[in-house]
């Protein structure tokens, strides 16, 4: 069931926790031909808990700032966690992270 904070936000499908946790994700169009700047063949990150939890809010609307407010942390951590996640998977931007992710089953 979603908190009344969550339901607030019409641009959030739930807490990223609840699907990470119960293996849920959209998984990869394999299909589809990824961007030219998703690179292939990166090795397994070794994202932590809360790295995982940030990583869940990027595929959101939220933006740094909010993303912040929903984990009770400042701005400045929330972007220290999205500078180790780019790091770890080998990537420059939010989009190509959420990629990744969904393609590896991260998401």
């Amino acid at each position: 069931m979603l908190s009344p904070e969550i339901a607030q936000h019409p641009h959030r499908l739930g807490p990223p926790t609840t699907a990470i946790a119960a293996g849920v994700g959209t998984g990869w169009n394999a299909a589809a031909t990824p961007p030219a700047w998703l690179p292939d063949s990166v090795p397994g990150p070794d994202l932590s808990h809360r790295e995982i939890e940030v990583l869940g809010y990027l595929p959101t609307m939220l933006t740094a700032g909010e993303i912040a407010d929903e984990l009770h942390v400042t701005v400045n951590t929330v972007k220290a966690h999205l500078r180790s996640i780019y790091s770890k998977l080998g990537v420059s931007r939010r989009r190509a992270a959420v990629d990744l992710a969904r393609r590896r089953g991260i998401l």
